[in-house]
Formats: structure tokens, sequence, C-alpha cells
């Protein structure tokens, strides 16, 4: 008897799991739109954000704006769009840290820190229309000085659909 390797007997994961498009989920237009701007950052900009957000973080401030961003995922059934944005995000993390020499002992939590922003910062985005503002912008405020806010558009449609102009472009 011929037994077939793992890979080849696991049963294939459903299309909405792995071809899910902004057209199924609207939500993920700006997350997408931010995690192509990650791709553009170099491994230095990804320092020096996480040297920012281990500088400069409230941890009570921003618990309260990360639980915002929680409560509205479950209240919306966001939980695949939110691991595909969780997906995208560990992927370019993983080209950026994988870029140019191997990340020393100091500069690992550094990385760490700056990934994690990232992550929760898409997964904002993925829900920027009903959290509020303020905590849109507190999640996203490492991104500012190293993705322009002229970079962060988002398509059409989503513009129509929040006039306040996308808590200022984030």
């Amino acid at each position: 008897m011929i037994r077939l390797p793992n890979h080849a007997r696991r049963l294939p994961l459903p299309p909405n799991v792995t071809q899910m498009t902004e057209a199924q989920e609207p939500a993920l237009a700006l997350a997408n739109v931010f995690i192509e701007r990650l791709g553009d950052l170099p491994l230095d900009s990804w320092l020096a954000i996480g040297r920012a957000v281990i500088a400069a973080r409230s941890a009570t401030a921003y618990a309260s704006a990360w639980s915002s961003v929680e409560r509205a995922i479950a209240k919306h059934d966001l939980g695949l769009a939110a691991w595909h944005v969780r997906d995208d995000v560990e992927t370019i993390a993983y080209l950026a840290s994988h870029s140019g020499a191997p990340l020393s002992r100091l500069d690992r939590p550094v990385f760490a820190a700056a990934h994690g922003a990232a992550e929760d910062a898409a997964l904002a985005l993925l829900v920027h229309s009903t959290i509020p503002p303020a905590d849109l912008e507190l999640i996203c405020a490492p991104f500012v000085t190293q993705l322009p806010r002229e970079r962060f558009t988002a398509p059409d449609p989503l513009r129509a659909a929040r006039p306040t102009n996308l808590a200022r472009e984030y």
C-alpha cells in the first residue's frame, strides 16, 4: 500500500477563506492600503517605529483603544477578515525582518514591538468606521512619520462612505 504524504491528504480550505476579496468584505480595503505601504518600509523604519512604540505608549490609553477594536471585530463578525489582515502583516513583517543582516539580540524586541503595532494599526483600519477616531489615531500614531498621510489614501468607495476624511487619512 502506498501512503500519501500528509500534505497530499489534507482537505483544501474553502474559497471564502483563501480568496477573500474587498468585494466580499469592503472593510479590508483600507487595511490593505496600509499593509501595502508597510511593504515599502525598510528595516530601519521598522526599528524606528518599534523604538517609538516602546518609548511612548501609555498602557492604559492603549488598552482602552485596543478593546474598542476587539469589540468592533467581534460585533461585526470580522474574525475571518481580521485573520487575513494578520496573515498579510505577518508576511510583510517576515520579509522586512529578513531583508538584510539578521536582527541583533537587541533589535529583535524592538522589531517585535513594531510588528505588533503594525498588526494593531491594520486591524484598527479594518474597523475604522466603527471605532472612535481618537482610538484610531492613537493606534495608528507610530506610523504617521514613517508612512506619510498623503500615502494613506482609501479607495474611492470608502471615501464616499466616510466623509470624515478617514480620521485624517490614516
